[in-house]
């Protein structure tokens, strides 16, 4: 599966003018960032970062956690039990137990019942959407094994998907486009405090996005970072040291189109006006250095 990509522009030396968005919904005109990267150009602190972030069991399950799923019944049943005792009773269903292949499921399947599936939505409603967002997840992944032939590689793929498909905020998604969004960098640059980051802001853009709110970002990025210690992909001595990275603002101005006249040029006559073609390259003659001295 490729989502929409970003249309690009490059100097004569193959230097970056310009990324402008996708847009994906052309009657609402909502625009996406997004640079598509295969499983083998992801980083190792990128996958521990994320698989400890959303799903730390997700190698060897089969689409659906069970051990998860059960804790959160637990956890459910024991809520639901102290919430009587207060004299203040409802039933409490515990969050949190949905796998990478689940998530990917619900916006790859379902995303025409998300919106109605919020908040407003009916608990019977919910359970019989979370039925079905985990019956999809282990089909999907059969069907992946069975047609790339291991299931290594249909977890390769569908970590890649995963990777390409979430939005970390600022109309960002996906890992690289996050990447240059919160630090100017890209993928192989990311240490393992950024990679963290961006892997804590799937869950919640709104809420830790360092964009909306520094000391929450900061928070899930310490607690992603404490995650990954957890299951010995950093060191307690590195932990103290990634811990320490300050959390940031994102530089908007990254995005500041150099030699904007140009672009506008090429977008009235290579993208049919500004309903440009989505993942389209276009290379000029223009030499970004002395454009930037200009």
């Amino acid at each position: 599966m490729r989502q929409a990509e970003s249309f690009k522009v490059f100097d004569a030396d193959g230097k970056e003018l310009a990324e402008l968005p996708a847009i994906v919904d052309w009657r609402r005109r909502l625009p996406q960032y997004r640079n598509y990267v295969t499983f083998d150009k992801i980083p190792q602190q990128v996958i521990h970062a994320i698989v400890a972030a959303e799903d730390k069991r997700f190698w060897e399950h089969e689409g659906i956690d069970k051990i998860a799923i059960s804790s959160a019944l637990v956890k459910s049943a024991w809520e639901t039990a102290q919430s009587f005792l207060r004299l203040r009773p409802r039933l409490v269903i515990e969050r949190g137990a949905s796998t990478l292949t689940q998530q990917e499921s619900r916006f790859i399947f379902l995303e025409d019942k998300l919106e109605h599936w919020g908040s407003k939505a009916k608990l019977r409603e919910r359970i019989l959407f979370k039925i079905e967002e985990a019956r999809i997840a282990v089909w999907f992944e059969n069907g992946l094994e069975k047609l790339l032939g291991s299931k290594r590689l249909a977890k390769e793929k569908i970590f890649e998907i995963y990777a390409n498909i979430n939005y970390c905020g600022g109309g960002r998604y996906g890992v690289v486009a996050c990447g240059r969004f919160y630090f100017g960098k890209e993928l192989s640059e990311l240490d393992y405090s950024e990679a963290a980051l961006i892997a804590g802001s799937f869950s919640n853009p709104g809420r830790y996005s360092p964009a909306n709110n520094i000391k929450l970002a900061r928070e899930r990025r310490d607690a992603v970072i404490s995650r990954m210690v957890e299951e010995g992909f950093l060191d307690e001595n590195s932990k103290e040291d990634f811990l320490k990275v300050p959390v940031v603002v994102p530089d908007r101005r990254r995005n500041d189109i150099i030699a904007p006249a140009a672009v506008h040029h090429i977008l009235k006559t290579q993208g049919r006006g500004f309903f440009w073609e989505n993942g389209y390259v276009v290379r000029t003659t223009i030499k970004k250095n002395f454009q930037i001295a200009a």
